[in-house]
């Protein structure tokens, strides 16, 4: 790590060499007072890869059913009924019957109804309506969204013809909708869950060593019919292997057993099987967690490894373009998968709550940046004011950013986006205006509308018609195509950014690498991803965005192991800032960056203006002291010699390594606080 840590008494002595030295002057007023921190995408939750978050780390523990929903636009209209406009997001006849609506733009912006019937036309959804829809008309923006209970549920894996959810059957005290029933009619019945599956190149990303707590509700029809619980690592002796008899009344399940998981990396699978031919049995409310964990939230681990980071903010960005508000918000045992685009079953995933997120917030003292869904109903957005301002009153946050959706802009999240900018600022509006109201206009509660940060265009026409106090994110991601380090040190983006922001409120969403292209192959990408190199870009980039005037940053994200590159078969070792979360604190060079960065940060930060384009510097001063951050995309070792702003002369100077960065402290006297 290129890192350079000063605490400054005096002038720094420097050795000599040929190079000139760099003179940098910082500016005599702030560009941001009160400066955040960095924050940082919590991300999604897997159960296979780098990103174990959950305590719980069995998936729809409570074996609920599923959520679906989607965003349609109108191409062709009748009295009852419309169509969409795109074909590869359309699902299968039956689909949406049942589904309610509500018309979300246009003349009719408010109405709602139930689907009586759904099909294909034209290869597009086409929407029969109990309601007249006859205002509608093209490119309006429509809700649909449907819950399944009753189902198979998912994240488990399981046979169809062997086990089916059961509405009238629940465990004692369960806030869940349903449990599930295994027949073993001509043969023994299972259930699996498996985690940790990434496979032997990233090892064990969830070792389970140590006290561990599994525990299940079950019953039977008959008495003394048998399961078997056995849970182990594929190639190693099982870590718990128990066969119990059940009884016609519920009965919880609670093993507290000690872990070692010394063998080779492997999946860990669960398996819960009826032995008893011609049983039936019912399972609701699974949980296996580490004993220093009670169950619920978040992983130890990756409650340390925030602190250390410090965030400013911490946005929950994990999918949830298809919940529903309810689900959201639902305890974990009662919450549903969830589902936004084509694929049945095996497209829904199974998210941590809002509930679980806001608290962790508030553990590791960062700001919340949440993501809702455009598919919400007004009401929902109503709903979810009330509860935020209740949730400010608990936490005693200093503000909640909440974003609409997702990049709608990207065709990638159109199943639940809007694409065009004139209907997503419309849409948008109206959902923060039910927000606002929801929190009696706390100001507090920020709006935050997404756009594309390579489009001047669609940013402009955002500009125009968002309200105005409506933040606008954008992700300025760098290095798209990786052949040098120099890649890494982009120079237009603050310009970009600083335009912005003098015109509109901005934020950045996401921010990082994006170095799934490029000539070298992907084995030397990743050696410079892993270098020092990155923790230099990273410190590099913020500068730039803090210096135009950024203050709501988010780096994308907390965890992940790789990412397909752009050639078949290739991972590229992106983007998460720490390798995994197997053991806290495993942070990668640009996370390590940030925390040094972080810890750095603590008053009002001012711009530089440098004699050479290949510095970066920012200075922050609090009442005791300037701290100087500098960041350099020069391929050879730098000097700088920086004058800070007031009346005694105040001349720091800094040595900066080729693609690093560096960071210097001077305390104030008692006549400069």
């Amino acid at each position: 790590m290129k890192l350079v840590y000063f605490v400054l008494f005096v002038v720094i002595a420097l050795p000599s060499d040929d190079s000139p030295v760099i003179e940098v002057n910082v500016e005599a007023h702030p560009t941001l007072t009160n400066l955040p921190k960095v924050g940082v995408n919590l991300g999604l939750w897997t159960s296979w890869g780098a990103e174990q978050l959950s305590a719980n780390i069995l998936k729809n523990p409570g074996f609920e059913g599923s959520v679906d929903a989607g965003i349609v636009i109108a191409s062709e209209v009748g009295d009852q009924s419309f169509l969409d406009d795109t074909d590869w997001i359309s699902r299968p006849e039956g689909f949406w019957d049942g589904a309610r609506y509500e018309i979300l733009s246009g003349a009719s912006a408010g109405q709602s109804g139930t689907i009586i019937h759904s099909s294909l036309q034209k290869g597009r959804t086409h929407y029969k309506t109990s309601g007249q829809t006859q205002q509608i008309k093209a490119g309006d923006a429509i809700s649909v969204t449907i819950e399944r209970d009753g189902k198979v549920p998912t994240q488990w894996w399981l046979d169809p013809a062997s086990s089916s959810g059961d509405l009238r059957e629940l465990a004692p005290a369960s806030l869940g909708h349903q449990s599930l029933r295994l027949e073993s009619l001509r043969k023994t019945a299972s259930v699996f869950s498996y985690v940790d599956a990434i496979g032997e190149r990233a090892g064990k990303l969830l070792p389970m060593n140590g006290d561990w707590v599994l525990s299940l509700w079950a019953k039977s029809k008959n008495a003394n019919h048998r399961i078997r619980v056995r849970l182990h690592r594929s190639g190693s002796p099982a870590m718990l292997d128990k066969t119990v008899s059940l009884g016609e009344e519920w009965k919880e399940l609670r093993w507290l057993f000690r872990a070692t998981d010394s063998g080779p990396a492997g999946t860990i699978e669960l398996q819960i099987e009826a032995i008893d031919m011609g049983s039936m049995i019912w399972l609701d409310d699974a949980s296996l967690h580490s004993s220093n964990n009670d169950g619920t939230g978040f992983r130890a681990e990756a409650v340390e490894t925030l602190r250390t980071l410090r965030p400013g903010y911490l946005r929950d960005w994990q999918g949830q373009l298809g919940d529903t508000f309810k689900n959201r918000f639902a305890p974990a045992m009662a919450r549903r998968t969830v589902s936004y685009r084509p694929g049945g079953q095996d497209s829904t995933d199974f998210f941590y709550g809002l509930e679980e997120f806001l608290h962790l917030s508030h553990q590791v003292e960062a700001m919340p940046w949440i993501v809702l869904p455009p598919t919400w109903s007004e009401s929902e957005w109503h709903k979810a004011g009330q509860l935020l301002r209740k949730t400010l009153e608990r936490y005693r946050f200093q503000e909640v950013l909440v974003e609409f959706g997702n990049e709608n802009w990207n065709a990638l999240f159109r199943p639940a986006g809007i694409v065009d900018a004139r209907t997503l600022t419309r849409v948008a509006s109206r959902a923060f205006a039910a927000l606002s109201k929801g929190a009696d206009g706390d100001p507090r509660i920020k709006p935050v509308l997404g756009g594309q940060f390579y489009n001047s265009g669609q940013i402009e026409t955002l500009r125009q018609t968002i309200p105005p106090q409506t933040i606008l994110a954008v992700a300025p991601y760098w290095a798209f195509e990786l052949n040098h380090q120099r890649d890494l040190f982009p120079e237009g983006i603050p310009a970009s950014l600083q335009q912005m922001q003098d015109r509109h409120p901005t934020a950045v969403y996401e921010a990082n690498a994006h170095s799934l292209g490029g000539k070298l192959s992907p084995e030397e990408r990743n050696q410079i991803l892993e270098s020092s190199d990155s923790g230099g870009a990273m410190i590099w980039n913020t500068i730039g965005a803090l210096a135009a005037g950024i203050r709501q940053i988010c780096v994308y994200s907390f965890a992940g192991f790789d990412t397909p590159g752009d050639r078949p078969w290739t991972l590229i070792r992106l983007f998460g800032i720490t390798r995994d979360l197997a053991q806290p604190n495993q942070f990668r060079p640009a996370g390590e960056a940030l925390v040094q960065f972080n810890n750095a940060s603590s008053g009002d930060l001012y711009a530089s203006h440098s004699s050479s384009s290949k510095i970066r510097l920012v200075a922050i001063r609090n009442r005791y002291s300037w701290t100087l951050v500098a960041a350099s995309r020069s391929p050879q070792p730098e000097t700088l010699r920086v004058a800070l702003p007031g009346h005694s002369a105040r001349v720091v100077e800094m040595r900066l390594e080729a693609f690093g960065y560096s960071i210097a402290k001077r305390e104030l006297k008692s006549h400069d606080r």
